[in-house]
């Protein structure tokens, strides 16, 4: 079943259909052993309508199950991706059971077809997204068989991107068509991240991702640093980048901030 942006827009508006008087709802008990409750009716006392909705209700789950790769692909399979959701509420609690401290994580959903009608939005999002990557990978294939020896080195000391058409130490100059094509889908690629850490053109955050994430990137150097910016966190694997942002720095500044001049100088990974 193709589980695309219009198969989820198309399944939310029917579980919102199935919203109203009658509220399906459930029970996590997450020990002894974890397990989900049966499924209680909460409102109206029509038989007729109840077991209507309650059969409606596992048909649409099931489906959900296995368009979202659910395991198992049954109601309890869509059950378990609804914990993810925002309208599972956690009840913790700690309990002893034979001397030993148990952490109780057990929930419930006091809507069941609100809380699938809001979770297929989760899908229709993860769909549109994995749309959008598919498109940026054949974009980055197609441009990868025109410029094969097109390279991007990250200068650690001044905290920049260089674009180097070539793998000699001379290079050559990217020509203007290269590296505007580039530019413009590495852009597109990186309106899709979230959390992006440095204030850059948008081609720069694509590249920033790729080296945080290691996507390809090498380390080939390191950049000397002081203690200071030592102890500031590049011990722990703060990025020094970072640190002399922080610290409000321009090239050559870090070697001023009244160290010692005899003090050691640690060397942090670029």
């Amino acid at each position: 079943m193709p589980a695309d942006y219009a198969f989820w827009r198309d399944l939310e508006a029917q579980f919102r259909d199935l919203t109203g008087p009658i509220r399906l709802q459930v029970t996590w008990y997450a020990v002894n052993p974890s397990h989900w409750s049966k499924i209680s009716i909460n409102g109206p006392k029509d038989v007729r309508e109840r077991k209507q909705l309650l059969v409606a209700f596992e048909a649409l789950a099931e489906s959900a199950a296995r368009a979202a790769g659910a395991r198992p692909n049954t109601v309890e399979g869509w059950l378990n991706l609804l914990r993810e959701g925002p309208d599972f509420h956690v009840l913790c609690g700690t309990y002893k059971e034979n001397g030993v401290e148990i952490h109780d994580e057990s929930g419930w959903i006091q809507d069941l077809a609100l809380a699938s009608a809001n979770y297929c939005v989760v899908c229709r999002n993860r769909a549109e997204r994995s749309t959008v990557w598919k498109d940026r990978q054949a974009q980055f294939e197609k441009y990868a068989g025109q410029y094969p020896e097109l390279r991007a080195i990250w200068k650690g000391a001044s905290a920049s991107w260089i674009l180097w058409y070539g793998d000699k130490p001379e290079g050559i100059d990217v020509d203007h068509q290269c590296a505007g094509v580039f530019k413009a889908v590495a852009g597109q690629a990186a309106a899709g991240l979230s959390g992006i850490a440095r204030d850059a053109e948008s081609w720069e955050q694509w590249l920033d991702a790729m080296r945080a994430r290691r996507w390809g990137f090498q380390q080939t150097g390191h950049t000397p640093c002081t203690e200071q910016e030592w102890d500031a966190g590049v011990k722990n694997g703060k990025p020094l980048t970072v640190i002399r942002r922080e610290q409000r720095y321009t090239t050559g500044d870090e070697w001023k901030k009244g160290l010692p001049a005899n003090q050691e100088r640690q060397i942090a990974a670029t």
